[in-house]
């Protein structure tokens, strides 16, 4: 049988990628051509699919990428909400324990002249006429929950009369507000201050307590539990101690094992 021949030269199947059998004459066979495209198909596929594999790789890992940062930052959200949620709540109670403080100050017309306030409290027994022209209406703006011109007005008062008979008050009710609004350094200094300065006064218990709230908050749970048991230990009497022993264990818990031994 005789072979069919095709006059495409050498040169011509050249430019398609394959090299197909020639003939004695310079043609090339069908058969020849058949095979070259074959081989150059199977090159082509083989090519196409590593490109594909590769690009479905790096799609793939994009992928996971973006799913992990996804990820991550529900997971910041969730935290976010949960701390805001938590803030709030805690804000909440903090507004409803200072409104109960305030409530019982009132009670006991604290912001009057009283002869009985505690021995020397800032070696005066009477506080005088301009005090407390400056005081009460410091002290009547807080009991309307206008804490920002109450904290103005308080510590206007302090800067007038610094050594004087409301200024362990001032000084307490001003931490009080800056506790309540988050800024605990100002309300640190502050209720540190009344307890090193007015050691004697009634709101030396509270403003210790505070101290130890604080410190649990920022994570000192050593240095909080030393607070609450100086407290009931400098304060045995007051309503504060009884707060602080519940505060002692409730720190001691939160911290673990290792803590019930400190």
């Amino acid at each position: 049988m005789l072979a069919l021949c095709v006059t495409i030269t050498a040169a011509g199947c050249a430019g398609a990628g394959a090299k197909p059998a020639a003939s004695g004459d310079g043609r090339v066979t069908v058969t020849g051509l058949s095979r070259g495209v074959d081989a150059l198909a199977e090159r082509t596929a083989s090519t196409a699919h590593a490109i594909d594999a590769s690009v479905n790789a790096k799609a793939h890992r994009r992928a996971r990428a973006l799913q992990a940062d996804a990820r991550k930052l529900q997971m910041q959200l969730d935290l976010l909400a949960l701390r805001i949620r938590a803030n709030a709540a805690a804000r909440q109670q903090l507004f409803a324990d200072l409104k109960g403080r305030l409530d019982a100050v009132k009670r006991r017309q604290h912001y009057h002249g009283r002869a009985n306030k505690d021995a020397g409290k800032n070696d005066q027994t009477l506080p005088t006429f301009d005090q407390r022209r400056a005081y009460v209406p410091a002290f009547m703006l807080l009991r309307q929950g206008k804490l920002t011109p109450a904290r103005l007005a308080l510590a206007r008062y302090l800067k007038q009369f610094p050594a004087s008979y409301y200024s362990a008050d001032a000084l307490y009710w001003l931490a009080e507000i800056d506790y309540v609004q988050g800024r605990m350094d100002l309300a640190h200094a502050d209720f540190n201050k009344l307890v090193r300065e007015h050691p004697k006064d009634d709101k030396a218990p509270a403003a210790l307590l505070r101290l130890g709230q604080i410190a649990e908050q920022q994570g000192q749970s050593a240095q909080a539990r030393a607070l609450f048991r100086q407290v009931a230990k400098r304060y045995p009497h007051s309503a504060e101690a009884g707060l602080a022993r519940r505060w002692v264990k409730q720190v001691t818990v939160s911290a673990g094992p290792d803590a019930r031994n400190s």
